[in-house]
C-alpha cells in the first residue's frame, strides 16, 4: 500500500519482506528513512530496529514504526 502511495510522488523505494532482508538492504545502500513494519516473519520490526541502531552507519537513520495490524495484539 505504501509503495503504491509514495512511488508516484517520486520517492525512491526498496521493500524488504523480512527483518534480515531489511538489515541487508540498509547496510548495502543506507536509506534516508525507514518505514518499519512491526510484524514481520522471523525477526520482528523491534529487533530489526535494535540491530539497525547498533550499526554506526545506520544509528541516526530515521525509523518510523508502521503496521497494518497495530491493534491485533490487543483484540485477543
Amino acid at each position: 500500500l505504501l509503495i503504491d502511495l509514495l512511488q508516484p510522488l517520486g520517492f525512491l523505494l526498496a521493500e524488504a519482506k523480512t527483518g534480515e532482508e531489511a538489515l541487508q538492504q540498509a547496510r548495502q545502500a543506507p536509506p534516508e528513512a525507514i518505514l518499519m513494519d512491526s510484524h514481520m516473519p522471523s525477526m520482528n520490526g523491534l529487533e530489526c530496529t535494535r540491530q539497525l541502531r547498533q550499526d554506526p552507519h545506520l544509528k541516526d537513520t530515521v525509523i518510523i514504526a508502521i503496521s497494518a495490524n497495530v491493534f491485533a495484539d490487543y483484540l485477543v
